[in-house]
């Protein structure tokens, strides 16, 4: 078995039969369809279902074929990582990200980054959710992290990182306190009992927002807003002095004990997702970057 032997069988999976395949590979048929009868004849298993001159994976070829493709990557991989080591390579690679992602992961996947790809020039651009999303659609951004309820799977593509639920954060003194603890699992059935809170919101250009403002609309409340503030953390800070509740997703919750969160009845909850270009294949530089935030996040 060789690296070109390798993209045969997945050239016969992409394209479905042998025609396309051999047309997409500049080979003849019948060298491709020599190539597949030796290998299952090598590894005593069929890798297709041959039916109306369309190939479709057997279990056993899914297998193989997922074994192939990432023995593929870690060969480009290396060969991508030795070519920065000796200085034969340039280039620069351009992330997105928001004001108030999570600052210690970007501080160690920076690190990280540089220490393994010493001659690309990173570039994190902060901004706004929906201008990373307009960024990435139209090629400027490598990848991006997005929070999400919902997918628009007709112009991106997601790749899973964290789901996060929506909490209530109030302060201790509050009349409602008493219900839960810091950091706990005590659930407010009740939501009509924060229909006289005065609250400090994200700006409604946030996904925290639109499903803050999705659960004011099923409890038909009328939410009495002091302010909008995007960064939880100072929202928090507000709460902290009682000056009003605010709500957050689990993953920015600070332990502090002048500050009580509930969760919700009804589980409202938040996908954080690396977002690329639908149909993009990600370069190896770029499968590194989601393995590592996948990492942290776990």
């Amino acid at each position: 078995m060789n690296l070109k032997q390798l993209s045969y069988i997945i050239a016969l999976e992409e394209e479905g039969n042998i025609s396309s395949a051999a047309q997409k590979l500049n080979v003849s048929q019948s060298t491709l369809s020599k190539h597949l009868a030796g290998l299952e004849a090598s590894l005593d298993a069929v890798l297709f279902v041959r039916m109306n001159k369309q190939l479709t994976p057997t279990r056993q070829g899914r297998i193989y074929l997922e074994a192939a493709r990432q023995i593929l990557q870690l060969y480009r991989f290396a060969g991508h990582t030795i070519a920065n080591m000796t200085g034969a390579q340039t280039t620069d690679l351009s992330i997105g990200f928001t004001s108030y992602n999570d600052t210690q992961f970007l501080f160690e996947f920076m690190r990280d980054f540089q220490n393994t790809f010493p001659n690309i020039t990173l570039h994190a651009q902060e901004g706004m959710q929906s201008l990373n999303m307009s960024q990435v659609q139209a090629g400027n951004l490598s990848l991006a992290i997005v929070d999400v309820t919902r997918k628009d799977e007709e112009s991106f593509q997601y790749i899973p990182i964290l789901e996060s639920e929506l909490l209530l954060a109030i302060p201790k003194a509050h009349g409602i306190a008493l219900l839960g603890d810091t950091i706990s699992d005590t659930v407010l059935n009740d939501l009509t009992l924060i229909k006289n809170c005065k609250f400090v919101l994200p700006s409604s250009r946030t996904t925290t927002r639109e499903l803050v403002d999705s659960l004011f609309a099923t409890t038909q409340i009328t939410p009495n807003i002091a302010g909008e503030i995007d960064h939880p953390g100072l929202r928090l800070a507000m709460v902290k002095q009682n000056n009003c509740c605010t709500f957050l997703v689990a993953k920015n919750q600070q332990k502090d004990p002048e500050i009580i969160y509930l969760h919700l009845k009804g589980k409202y909850q938040i996908q954080e997702c690396v977002l690329l270009q639908k149909d993009k294949e990600p370069t190896t530089i770029e499968l590194w970057c989601i393995e590592k935030i996948q990492q942290f996040y776990r």
